[in-house]
Protein backbone atom coordinates (compact mmCIF):
# COMPACT_ATOMS: atom_id res chain seq x y z
CA UNK A 1 0.00 0.00 0.00
CA UNK A 2 1.04 3.55 -0.65
CA UNK A 3 1.47 5.14 2.81
CA UNK A 4 1.06 8.66 1.38
CA UNK A 5 -2.38 7.98 -0.09
CA UNK A 6 -5.49 8.67 1.97
CA UNK A 7 -8.32 6.68 0.41
CA UNK A 8 -10.89 8.71 2.32
CA UNK A 9 -9.95 11.81 0.29
CA UNK A 10 -10.39 10.16 -3.12
CA UNK A 11 -13.38 11.46 -5.10
CA UNK A 12 -14.68 7.96 -5.90
CA UNK A 13 -14.47 7.02 -2.19
CA UNK A 14 -16.42 10.07 -1.04
CA UNK A 15 -19.05 9.58 -3.73
CA UNK A 16 -19.55 5.91 -2.75
CA UNK A 17 -20.13 6.97 0.87
CA UNK A 18 -22.72 9.53 -0.22
CA UNK A 19 -24.58 7.21 -2.63
CA UNK A 20 -25.05 3.85 -0.89
CA UNK A 21 -27.87 2.71 -3.18
CA UNK A 22 -25.67 1.11 -5.79
CA UNK A 23 -22.24 0.57 -7.27
CA UNK A 24 -20.50 3.52 -8.88
CA UNK A 25 -18.15 3.45 -11.86
CA UNK A 26 -15.53 6.12 -12.40
CA UNK A 27 -14.05 7.28 -15.65
CA UNK A 28 -10.47 6.17 -16.28
CA UNK A 29 -7.85 7.53 -13.91
CA UNK A 30 -4.38 6.74 -12.60
CA UNK A 31 -4.54 4.79 -9.33
CA UNK A 32 -1.84 5.34 -6.68
CA UNK A 33 -2.86 2.72 -4.11
CA UNK A 34 0.10 0.36 -4.53
CA UNK A 35 3.53 1.92 -3.97
CA UNK A 36 5.55 2.19 -7.16
CA UNK A 37 2.62 1.40 -9.45
CA UNK A 38 0.49 3.87 -11.34
CA UNK A 39 -1.87 1.88 -13.58
CA UNK A 40 -4.79 3.36 -15.51
CA UNK A 41 -7.95 1.89 -14.00
CA UNK A 42 -11.70 2.29 -13.76
CA UNK A 43 -12.90 1.99 -10.17
CA UNK A 44 -16.10 0.16 -9.23
CA UNK A 45 -17.05 1.15 -5.67
CA UNK A 46 -19.90 0.88 -3.18
CA UNK A 47 -20.43 2.19 0.33
CA UNK A 48 -20.48 -0.37 3.16
CA UNK A 49 -23.16 0.20 5.82
CA UNK A 50 -23.10 -0.77 9.47
CA UNK A 51 -26.56 -2.33 9.81
CA UNK A 52 -26.03 -3.49 13.40
CA UNK A 53 -25.60 0.01 14.83
CA UNK A 54 -26.22 3.26 13.01
CA UNK A 55 -26.98 2.00 9.51
CA UNK A 56 -24.63 4.64 8.14
CA UNK A 57 -21.86 4.02 5.66
CA UNK A 58 -18.62 3.25 7.41
CA UNK A 59 -16.37 2.30 4.55
CA UNK A 60 -16.11 1.57 0.86
CA UNK A 61 -15.64 -1.68 -1.04
CA UNK A 62 -13.89 -1.13 -4.37
CA UNK A 63 -12.42 -3.01 -7.29
CA UNK A 64 -10.09 -1.46 -9.82
CA UNK A 65 -10.75 -2.67 -13.35
CA UNK A 66 -7.56 -2.65 -15.37
CA UNK A 67 -7.86 -0.13 -18.19
CA UNK A 68 -5.91 -2.37 -20.57
CA UNK A 69 -8.62 -5.07 -20.34
CA UNK A 70 -11.27 -2.60 -21.52
CA UNK A 71 -8.88 -1.31 -24.17
CA UNK A 72 -8.32 -4.84 -25.52
CA UNK A 73 -12.08 -5.52 -25.68
CA UNK A 74 -12.76 -2.30 -27.58
CA UNK A 75 -9.76 -2.69 -29.89
CA UNK A 76 -10.95 -6.16 -30.97
CA UNK A 77 -13.93 -4.55 -32.70
CA UNK A 78 -13.25 -2.78 -35.96
CA UNK A 79 -15.47 -0.25 -37.67
CA UNK A 80 -14.21 0.05 -41.22
CA UNK A 81 -10.58 1.10 -41.77
CA UNK A 82 -10.58 4.30 -39.73
CA UNK A 83 -13.49 3.74 -37.35
CA UNK A 84 -13.27 3.08 -33.63
CA UNK A 85 -15.35 2.74 -30.48
CA UNK A 86 -15.13 4.75 -27.27
CA UNK A 87 -16.96 4.82 -23.93
CA UNK A 88 -18.39 7.74 -21.95
CA UNK A 89 -19.59 7.71 -18.35
CA UNK A 90 -22.97 9.12 -17.32
CA UNK A 91 -21.48 12.63 -16.99
CA UNK A 92 -19.97 12.56 -20.48
CA UNK A 93 -16.41 11.94 -19.27
CA UNK A 94 -14.31 9.62 -21.38
CA UNK A 95 -13.93 6.17 -19.83
CA UNK A 96 -12.05 4.73 -22.81
CA UNK A 97 -10.91 6.15 -26.12
CA UNK A 98 -8.28 4.61 -28.44
CA UNK A 99 -6.67 8.04 -28.88
CA UNK A 100 -7.08 9.14 -25.26
CA UNK A 101 -3.62 10.75 -25.05
CA UNK A 102 -4.30 12.87 -28.16
CA UNK A 103 -7.61 14.01 -26.65
CA UNK A 104 -5.98 14.98 -23.34
CA UNK A 105 -3.25 16.84 -25.24
CA UNK A 106 -5.93 18.51 -27.42
CA UNK A 107 -4.44 17.06 -30.62
CA UNK A 108 -7.80 15.47 -31.44
CA UNK A 109 -11.40 16.29 -30.54
CA UNK A 110 -14.71 14.46 -30.31
CA UNK A 111 -18.19 15.97 -30.31
CA UNK A 112 -18.98 14.79 -26.78
CA UNK A 113 -21.66 17.45 -26.12
CA UNK A 114 -23.47 16.51 -29.32
CA UNK A 115 -23.38 12.81 -28.35
CA UNK A 116 -24.50 13.36 -24.74
CA UNK A 117 -27.39 15.66 -25.72
CA UNK A 118 -28.59 13.50 -28.61
CA UNK A 119 -31.91 11.70 -28.22
CA UNK A 120 -31.16 9.67 -31.36
CA UNK A 121 -29.09 6.49 -31.77
CA UNK A 122 -27.00 8.05 -34.55
CA UNK A 123 -25.51 11.50 -34.98
CA UNK A 124 -23.69 12.92 -37.98
CA UNK A 125 -21.28 15.84 -37.87
CA UNK A 126 -20.62 18.17 -40.80
CA UNK A 127 -21.99 17.73 -44.29
CA UNK A 128 -20.10 15.89 -47.00
CA UNK A 129 -17.20 13.46 -46.74
CA UNK A 130 -15.33 15.14 -43.87
CA UNK A 131 -17.91 14.41 -41.18
CA UNK A 132 -18.18 11.61 -38.68
CA UNK A 133 -21.08 9.28 -38.04
CA UNK A 134 -21.56 8.35 -34.38
CA UNK A 135 -23.60 5.30 -33.41
CA UNK A 136 -24.73 5.65 -29.78
CA UNK A 137 -25.71 2.90 -27.33
CA UNK A 138 -26.56 3.76 -23.71
CA UNK A 139 -26.55 1.30 -20.80
CA UNK A 140 -29.14 1.79 -18.06
CA UNK A 141 -27.18 -0.50 -15.72
CA UNK A 142 -23.81 1.27 -15.85
CA UNK A 143 -24.81 4.71 -17.09
CA UNK A 144 -22.10 4.34 -19.71
CA UNK A 145 -22.50 5.18 -23.38
CA UNK A 146 -20.67 3.14 -26.01
CA UNK A 147 -20.06 5.15 -29.16
CA UNK A 148 -19.01 3.79 -32.54
CA UNK A 149 -17.39 6.40 -34.77
CA UNK A 150 -16.94 6.09 -38.53
CA UNK A 151 -15.76 8.45 -41.23
CA UNK A 152 -18.67 9.53 -43.45
CA UNK A 153 -16.24 9.61 -46.38
CA UNK A 154 -15.35 5.95 -45.86
CA UNK A 155 -19.02 5.04 -45.50
CA UNK A 156 -19.95 6.88 -48.72
CA UNK A 157 -17.01 5.27 -50.53
CA UNK A 158 -18.25 1.80 -49.51
CA UNK A 159 -21.77 2.77 -50.61
CA UNK A 160 -20.49 3.89 -54.03
CA UNK A 161 -18.55 0.62 -54.41
CA UNK A 162 -21.70 -1.39 -53.64
CA UNK A 163 -23.75 0.61 -56.16
CA UNK A 164 -21.22 0.00 -58.95
CA UNK A 165 -21.58 -3.79 -58.67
Amino acid sequence: MNPDLKLSTQEWYLEALQKPEGPLLTSSHVQHIISGERPWVITLSRGIRNFSNSGENEGVFFIDLNYSAISELCDQNTIGKKGYAFILDESGNIVYHPQQQQLYNELQTENIDLIVKSKEDTVRTEKGNRGKLYSISRSNKTGWTVVGCMSVGELLHKSNQAQSI
